[in-house]
């Protein structure tokens, strides 16, 4: 096919048709992740191939995966692998940040919590931000945020428990994550040498992060119990005997 049955873009064409403005696509060309353009004296033309590429980081990046590794997908893809594997991996252990549910935050503030129990929220990570500023929770939070106040609890109760609670978590499941790694060493010593192992590797790794939360769900119940039961023990006693001690007064 010769260049002249092939449609050549300006980045100015580029950009509209794909969406993305010309600094970005630029930017694209400098990492690697789109080919150069070819290039007619001092002018740039772009083809179809360049809005498929552009359409392909996208729609990778729309999945929450950094352009480090879209990079390396599309470079798999190019070799002629196949990254249906690799790319569940990826979205496997980084989580997709698309989702969440949105947030009324004026129906927050009608629920009695403050800007600053709200930013409290953000930094324990109940809440967070989305690309365009709006509040988003994560699935389920927000009614279980509402509950607690119904049932009472004060929203600095709330926040100081969620950032305590989340920096708790943040702490097991590092250590969970470090005892796992080495699990891992022999899919990583094959994955340096470019052997494809994705399915294998997601496969184990959704295996034992299952386990990971059995675990911790199952220990978590019984030490929830034993902190009730050693909070609520001495109270009990110590009502017992003041309630017994008022009937002896009594008689």
């Amino acid at each position: 096919m010769s260049p002249s049955s092939i449609a050549q873009l300006r980045i100015d064409e580029l950009a509209q048709r794909s969406g993305i403005p010309s600094g970005t696509i630029r930017f694209y060309q400098r990492e690697g992740l789109i080919p150069p353009p070819r290039r007619e004296g001092r002018v740039a033309y772009y083809s179809e191939e360049h809005l498929e590429r552009l359409q392909r980081v996208r729609g990778l990046q729309a999945q929450g995966l950094p352009l480090s590794l879209v990079g390396d997908l599309i470079a798999r893809e190019d070799a002629g692998e196949d990254v249906a594997g690799w790319l569940a991996l990826d979205t496997a252990v980084l989580g997709s940040h698309g989702g969440g549910e949105p947030v009324d935050e004026a129906a927050l503030e009608a629920l009695g919590l403050a800007p600053d129990d709200v930013a409290a929220l953000e930094r324990a990570g109940v809440m967070r931000r989305d690309e365009e500023g709006a509040l988003v929770a994560l699935p389920g939070m927000l009614e279980l945020t509402a509950r607690l106040l119904d049932g009472g609890v004060a929203p600095e109760a709330i926040r100081a428990g969620a950032e305590l609670v989340t920096s708790r978590l943040g702490d097991i499941a590092e250590t969970m994550a470090t005892l796992g790694w080495e699990t891992f060493a022999p899919e990583r010593r094959r994955i340096s040498s470019r052997e494809p192992v994705a399915d294998e590797v997601l496969d184990k790794f959704e295996h034992l992060r299952s386990l990971a939360q059995r675990i911790v769900g199952t220990l978590f119940r019984e030490q929830l119990d034993e902190a009730i039961k050693a909070r609520s023990e001495p109270f009990a006693v110590e009502t017992v005997q003041r309630s017994g001690g008022g009937r002896r007064r009594q008689r």
